[in-house]
């Protein structure tokens, strides 16, 4: 992929700028997306590597946009290349090197999740790399960020690639689609195409690239047919929703694995768009404003940055059974959430799905470890157990 970063003041109005256009035009055909203060990058795809695009950029940049951007104003800031790409490591860990964000994973831009992923990374082992050098774990409590991020990860890989086929809903309405530049693209990597001088095979690339473009002449106005093929394309480009709405995958992953109890309950349904909280094993907190100790204090905030957090409506009743847990994995304090009665009392019980006895056990993280809807005097030796079982191997006594 080609791609000019630039600056235009009179591209789009102000009130109406679309944060991804489809460009058609027989000069060049790619994706524009639209940065802040007027700031935009438009991309493309080429064949090889010796093509003008990729040899000298900024002067291809500086001859290619006044034809496409039509007359309106820009200044160039920069061009590049890179490669549409998903990549994974295969450890995320070794000894002393921990990967983290573009170094453990990499995707196609398609959904934005690299940023997002590489914070979740650093948010998921922050608190272990603490427990480990402050001496209150063993060095085995890093293994399970490769456990519980890798599941994520592939997730995201996958939502990435399908996000960016799934563009070919609109481009095949021209004839010009991701699966085939996908296919061109690895036959000029390959024998017999690989062996052949750049000089030679670069001029034939541009030659293809400039008839599968021409194809786009079908949506000029002035061509039969054109208007019925723009709104083929209008009517499609609301399908592509999950590429700029993820808020259900980014919000609503699971971990998994020894830190995490299983629960007989059913998994919740994975939903790409719709983030539905929960506090299922494995998710994150979701977040509300509670009452503590009469102070309302945000949910995430009420945890303990070194310790387990068991928030409950039934303080007291869980407090004695979370005092003998005192030496139990990193620790464990109660945090008694104060609910006033009536429609905000049930709304909070609602969320946390845990009834008015139960407790959510939470990791510093944020993370949910363990749920009950059971009582303290039914649901503490199940507790008990799971911090026993599952959480000492990592920690040592807490004194």
């Amino acid at each position: 992929m080609g791609s000019a970063f630039f600056t235009s003041k009179t591209l789009f109005p102000d009130d109406a700028r679309p944060l991804l256009s489809w460009v058609y035009t027989p000069e060049l055909c790619g994706v524009l997306i639209a940065h802040a203060d007027h700031r935009y990058i438009l991309m493309t795809a080429y064949l090889h590597p010796d093509q003008e695009i990729a040899r000298s950029g900024r002067q291809f940049w500086a001859e290619t946009l006044p034809k496409v951007l039509n007359g309106h104003d820009f200044e160039l800031e920069s061009t590049g290349t890179w490669v549409m790409t998903s990549q994974t490591a295969d450890n995320f860990r070794r000894d002393r090197l921990l990967l983290l964000g573009d170094a453990a994973h990499r995707f196609p831009h398609t959904g934005g999740f690299g940023l997002n992923s590489g914070v979740q990374d650093a948010h998921n082992i922050a608190w272990k790399l603490d427990a480990v050098l402050s001496g209150a774990a063993s060095d085995s409590l890093l293994d399970t960020y490769d456990t519980e991020r890798r599941p994520v990860v592939k997730k995201f890989a996958k939502q990435s690639v399908d996000n960016h086929f799934r563009m070919d809903a609109i481009g095949k309405k021209v004839g010009i689609t991701n699966v085939m530049l996908a296919k061109a693209t690895t036959a000029m990597g390959r024998a017999p195409m690989n062996k052949i001088p750049g000089r030679f095979v670069a001029p034939l690339a541009a030659a293809a690239t400039r008839k599968q473009m021409s194809r786009s002449r079908r949506l000029d106005p002035k061509v039969a047919g054109s208007a019925r093929l723009r709104q083929q394309i209008a009517d499609a480009i609301p399908l592509q929703v999950e590429h700029f709405v993820s808020t259900g995958l980014q919000f609503g992953y699971l971990y998994a694995g020894p830190l995490i109890a299983q629960d007989p309950s059913s998994t919740p349904a994975e939903d790409v768009v719709d983030y539905a909280p929960t506090t299922y094993p494995g998710a994150r907190l979701p977040h509300a404003v509670l009452s503590v100790d009469g102070t309302l204090v945000d949910a995430h905030d009420a945890l303990d940055p070194n310790r387990l957090t068991l928030l409950t409506f039934a303080g007291h009743e869980w407090a004695s059974v979370v005092s003998k847990l005192a030496a139990s994995g990193p620790g464990v304090i109660t945090v008694a959430i104060d609910a006033p009665s009536g429609t905000e009392r049930r709304r909070l019980i609602d969320l946390y799905e845990v009834g008015d006895v139960g407790a959510v056990l939470v990791r510093p993280d944020g993370h949910v470890a363990w749920r009950t809807a059971g009582s303290a005097p039914a649901a503490g030796s199940e507790l008990e157990r799971f911090l026993t079982t599952q959480w000492n191997r990592y920690f040592t006594a807490v004194t």
